[in-house]
């Protein structure tokens, strides 16, 4: 009994830290055309002295000071300077930046290119993509110079070549569609080795959580599993995503 009174303090106290720090989350707002944060009670944290600010993920936010895009932390100060025409929240510990040309000059109507960051702001590959997505489970969508939907690792390597359309991956798989977003299109899952693990024959669907996802076939909305069994009866209209919730410990 003792030991079950322990682990419930111990998760009542994680659950508590948890809600602290999510309580201390900052927010962007912006006023007579200068952006900062403020706290959930409305009280400036980072002064108004950005031209466009951007919400915090991992401990960092991209901010615009004139043209170019940085990162600070929670404090409000700059450890990434702003250089890049474009940047993303980041990760996985990875950001996408769209990195200038030198000079900032325009070549083939393009100011540069994106790629991906680290914490550190280095970049982690020499390639240059013509888009590059959110990276999910160690992996991210890009689209090449020729217009290739292609599949990268932390490094900015090459696994495999598919079209997800920014569908993210997770619990190890990512949605794809046969005919881009036209209505006859149909929606499947491949892992992480761009083979289908779940055949195109769905309408449309959600990524996965916690095991599940949301499909929607000619009967209605419902769920799958992983394996592409159903998981909850195609009965409803629509349907969104499972998430944790903590159980009473008695």
């Amino acid at each position: 009994m003792m030991r079950i009174v322990l682990f419930c303090i111990i998760v009542l106290w994680i659950v508590t830290a948890t809600k602290t720090a999510r309580d201390a989350k900052l927010f962007p707002i912006e006023k007579n055309g200068k952006a900062g944060y403020i706290d959930q009670n409305g009280r400036t944290v980072i002064p108004l002295k950005f031209d466009e600010a951007r919400r915090f993920a991992e401990g960092l936010a991209s901010v615009r000071v004139g043209d170019d895009w940085g990162y600070i932390d929670g404090t409000g100060k700059l450890v990434i300077k702003p250089q890049f025409f474009e940047a993303d929240s980041f990760s996985d510990g990875i950001a996408s930046v769209g990195v200038w040309f030198p000079r900032k000059q325009v070549i083939d109507s393009k100011v540069g290119f994106y790629s991906y960051i680290d914490k550190t702001g280095k970049l982690i590959t020499k390639k240059q993509f013509g888009v590059a997505f959110e990276f999910s489970e160690g992996v991210a969508q890009v689209l090449t110079d020729d217009y290739r939907h292609g599949i990268i690792d932390r490094f900015g390597e090459i696994l495999f070549f598919f079209d997800i359309y920014n569908s993210r991956f997770s619990n190890g798989l990512a949605m794809f569609k046969t005919n881009s977003n036209m209505p006859d299109t149909r929606i499947g899952y491949i892992d992480k080795t761009g083979n289908t693990v779940i055949a195109a024959t769905y309408r449309n669907g959600n990524d996965f959580s916690e095991g599940l996802a949301c499909v929607y076939s000619d009967k209605g909305a419902g769920f799958i599993d992983s394996k592409g069994k159903t998981a909850v009866d195609f009965q409803y209209d629509a349907c969104g995503s499972f998430r944790k919730v903590l159980r009473q410990c008695w």
